[in-house]
């Protein structure tokens, strides 16, 4: 009898403060199983929010304490339940997804733009009660943060820790290129990581006239260790990351090779429109089918909004 009033009076005190249980933590041998729903895109690109999204699974998977389900097999139970890949945000829909891939809990919410502002908003929900058991968001100014304002949510969702409520971006460099460089080097590869190597292989750039900024781009090499895997990344002051995975630049280099072209893009991209000559794509050039070379291609603009020459950096893929 005492064993059940003390389990009534955790319940009662868990339920009273709304303060979510530390449901993955390190303490609990047994990995649950965790899903990330495509996050919802609102006034905004699609693959803003499908970075917001992937940053939630990475995150989650470097806890090292959750079976953090692929994206391919949720895309893949969306398709079978006929949900939009655009994202959900519908309870409901959330549990008949959890429960089709047999997780014990989903991760779900939407990244929105209001004026200059853009806000993260996620939920945990359990599948076997339907019940929501926390709901987090941060406001913040600049993609450029996006990965620092992920990692934080992560944290508040799963383990109840207080989120940064507001993240600026105004100290970003955004006209001396060489100050950009070395603050896209320190934001790349600064922190200390035993099981992770960086090596920066470029930094390539120019100014455009109509924004009065300098449009800074930085690829590295994340080498994990001890295992040696590569994965490409580019990060700049302006413009959301990018990351290149080998699986993602050996399908790119099928498509081209496919197409019969020389190369094709992968990623975020500026598609220049009528009277507006700004552009960015990530090029990935093939050889017989294989990934040869990764370029970043970027056209700024003069004052009376023509086009500059365009900017190159490529790096060969061995």
């Amino acid at each position: 009898m005492k064993v059940r009033f003390s389990i009534f009076i955790f319940l009662f005190a868990y339920l009273a403060t709304g303060i979510a249980p530390d449901l993955f933590s390190e303490n609990n041998k047994s990995k649950k199983r965790v899903g990330v729903s495509p996050f919802e895109a609102r006034s905004v690109e699609k693959e803003k929010a499908n970075l917001i999204t992937d940053l939630f699974r990475s995150y989650l998977l470097a806890e090292k304490v959750y079976e953090v389900l692929d994206r391919a097999h949720v895309q893949k139970t969306m398709r079978e339940l006929e949900f939009q890949s655009s994202g959900m945000t519908d309870q409901e829909n959330v549990v008949e997804m959890g429960k089709m891939l047999n997780a014990e809990f989903m991760i779900f919410g939407s990244l929105s733009k209001i004026d200059n502002f853009y806000r993260v908003s996620a939920d945990i929900v359990e599948i076997k009660t339907g019940k929501l058991l926390n709901s987090v968001n941060q406001k913040f100014s600049d993609m450029n943060y996006s990965e620092n304002v992920v990692k934080s949510l992560v944290r508040a969702l799963v383990r109840g820790e207080k989120a940064d409520e507001f993240v600026f971006a105004n100290k970003i460099p955004d006209k001396d290129p060489a100050k950009i460089k070395k603050y896209l080097e320190t934001k790349c590869c600064a922190v200390k990581n035993k099981y992770i190597r960086y090596k920066i292989l470029g930094f390539t750039g120019n100014y455009d006239e109509i924004q009065e900024k300098f449009y800074g781009f930085l690829l590295f090499k994340e080498i994990k260790m001890p295992s040696g895997e590569e994965t490409l990344k580019v990060i700049s002051n302006i413009v959301i990351s990018n990351v290149f995975t080998m699986k993602n630049l050996q399908k790119t280099a099928k498509e081209a090779f496919e197409k019969n072209k020389e190369y094709d893009t992968f990623g975020y991209s500026i598609m220049p429109k009528k009277g507006d000559n700004l552009a960015l794509e990530y090029r990935i050039y093939q050889k017989k089918g294989k990934p040869s070379a990764i370029e970043i291609y970027l056209v700024t603009r003069n004052i009376d909004w023509s086009a500059k020459k365009p900017v190159t950096f490529q790096h060969e893929i061995k």
